[in-house]
């Protein structure tokens, strides 16, 4: 007598600053695609996110971790067992607009720690878990901060207010460049070693402004998903093919 075969075992998603505009979203549709999901929070926002609640009851675990602190990512990636890990989501939120004179030393380290040093340090301490994975993979996300949305409408694109206002978004844009290098590294390095493991950057400029924008229309909440739909798709659509790719995820 035929026996049917058993089940698939559902896919697990980390989503590290899940605490940001855009992570909620994310962790509700991987949810409701019947995703393991776990999160992390940043330091910061540990007992004052006011979607915490909703991440604790979406997710099957919930870290505290900073880009920052290395000690954070290691504890989080011993809690998170010896599982395979199927994707792993990185979320970088970039600097706030500021004229590139007014760049510090202290605010370069800091933008290049939340694009370059978190994210990679993230990629080496789960890498087990990836490689365990049938197809682990790894996404870079790089998103505005809130204010830099008044610089970005998808229907638009960007807008520049003033002519001395693009160097508003230099910063923006060096932590765009940083993940997108950082991405073509790494998608190039497990490659040549025979790793399973394919690496994404994604630039969320748009997505984000659509998460943020305080306009009356009906449909707001409508189009909101519709966008986090449209990521989390293309995030399933990656393969070994595309590796090392950037992706402009800005949905009309």
């Amino acid at each position: 007598m035929a026996t049917s075969s058993p089940s698939a075992p559902p896919k697990t998603v980390l989503i590290l600053n899940a605490d940001s505009s855009f992570g909620i979203k994310l962790v509700n549709c991987f949810f409701e695609r019947e995703y393991i999901v776990t999160s992390t929070i940043r330091s910061k926002n540990m007992g004052s996110y006011p979607f915490l609640d909703t991440l604790t009851t979406l997710c099957d675990q919930v870290f505290e971790l900073d880009y920052s602190n290395v000690e954070s990512i290691i504890r989080a990636a011993v809690a998170f067992g010896e599982r395979p890990l199927d994707i792993l989501i990185n979320i970088t939120v970039g600097p706030d607009p500021l004229p590139w004179k007014g760049y510090t030393q202290t605010c370069l380290s800091d933008m290049l720690q939340n694009a370059v040093t978190g994210p990679f340090l993230a990629m080496k301490y789960f890498y087990n878990h990836l490689r365990i994975s049938s197809s682990g993979k790894i996404i870079n996300m790089v998103a505005s901060s809130n204010e830099g949305n008044n610089y970005f409408t998808p229907s638009q694109g960007l807008i520049f207010p003033g002519d001395t206002d693009y160097d508003l978004l230099i910063g923006f844009q060096i932590c765009v460049g940083a993940s997108k290098q950082l991405t073509r590294s790494m998608a190039a390095n497990f490659k040549d070693s025979g790793d399973k493991i394919t690496v994404h950057s994604f630039h969320l400029l748009g997505i984000l402004t659509q998460l943020s924008t305080t306009d009356n229309d009906p449909r707001h909440n409508e189009r909101l998903d519709n966008c986090t739909i449209s990521v989390v798709t293309a995030i399933e659509s990656r393969t070994m093919e595309n590796t090392g790719e950037y992706v402009i995820a800005c949905p009309d």
